[in-house]
């Protein structure tokens, strides 16, 4: 038999034991959590700028300066050459063109938009329309009326024709003087210089018919064109008249009637203010050129005329 000392022993080893293992767990550990990362924010991406569009660059470009070209026609070619210059906010020019209709230093009116062109001739109411590409242009061409019309095309720099504007126009080789105060009466005939007889047969008695009556008070050979308008190998000659009544708007296009039915074609009657300008040409290519000046309320008209010698 076991003592009760040995088994008071046993009772408290065991006791101890079943203290210790409950303790432990009941002999089975725990398993230690592992902790749950902190997930970390997914950082939003930053949107880039849309760049924007760089505007293309006009087409056009820069058309200030020389350029030079030919042009075609139902009647003829010929080169041309002009030079533009900005303007209080626009453009003008001047232009000179050889071949079927010549002209010399010719001021011309200039219109721009974008890449189109449009050139105006003032004094012959021819107008060139077309595009600018760069250091080329080109397009197409009309006299006013479509008395003839065709294309043309051309690139910038200077030849031999470039119009040189600071030298002047030969537009109108003389300016018109004022002849308003002159009494009529008193005015003695100025016999016709040689070589201009011709121009007096055919306007002296226009304005005879238009006015009343029509004096010659001066005649001269003149160089140049009438109104830029240049005939090769022709002569001219410069003849003012003092008529019997002042001039008007009306007097304009009744002698520009009475010239077309002499074979003269009209390229221009116009006012400006108190000016009034004609231009008429004959044949093709041009042999003759007749361009008046007057001024309103004025007793004395200017007449240009250049003409190519009869074989």
């Amino acid at each position: 038999m076991i003592g009760r000392k040995k088994l008071f022993t046993l009772l408290v080893f065991a006791i101890v034991t079943v203290l210790l293992v409950a303790a432990c767990g009941g002999g089975k550990a725990k398993p230690t959590p592992t902790p749950t990362p902190t997930p970390k924010p997914t950082p939003t991406p930053t949107p880039k700028p849309t760049p924007t569009p760089k505007p293309k660059p006009e087409k056009g470009g820069k058309i200030e300066g020389a350029w030079h070209g030919t042009y075609e026609g139902m009647k003829g070619k010929g080169k041309w050459a002009w030079v533009i210059q900005k303007k209080d906010g626009g453009y003008v020019g001047h232009l000179t063109t050889t071949g079927t209709y010549s002209g010399q230093n010719l001021p011309i009116a200039v219109t721009v938009s974008g890449n189109k062109i449009k050139i105006g001739w003032v004094a012959g109411h021819v107008t060139f329309e077309g595009t600018i590409s760069g250091d080329k242009m080109s397009g197409t061409w009309e006299f006013q009326g479509g008395v003839d019309k065709g294309k043309w095309s051309g690139e910038r720099g200077e030849v031999d024709i470039t119009p040189k504007p600071g030298e002047g126009s030969s537009a109108s080789p003389t300016t018109p003087s004022s002849g308003a105060g002159t009494d009529f009466a008193s005015i003695n005939e100025s016999p016709v210089v040689q070589g201009c007889e011709e121009v007096d047969k055919l306007i002296k008695p226009v304005l005879k018919e238009v006015f009343g009556d029509a004096k010659l008070k001066s005649s001269s050979v003149v160089q140049g064109a009438a109104m830029g308008v240049t005939v090769p190998g022709g002569k001219g000659c410069g003849m003012t008249y003092v008529v019997k009544r002042s001039f008007t708007a009306k007097d304009l296009s009744a002698i520009s009637e009475k010239i077309t039915k002499q074979g003269y074609t009209s390229m221009m009657n116009s006012s400006e203010g108190d000016e009034f300008t004609s231009v008429w040409i004959k044949g093709m290519p041009i042999s003759s050129v007749i361009s008046l000046n007057a001024k309103k309320g004025d007793t004395e008209v200017e007449i240009i005329w250049i003409s190519k010698p009869s074989q």
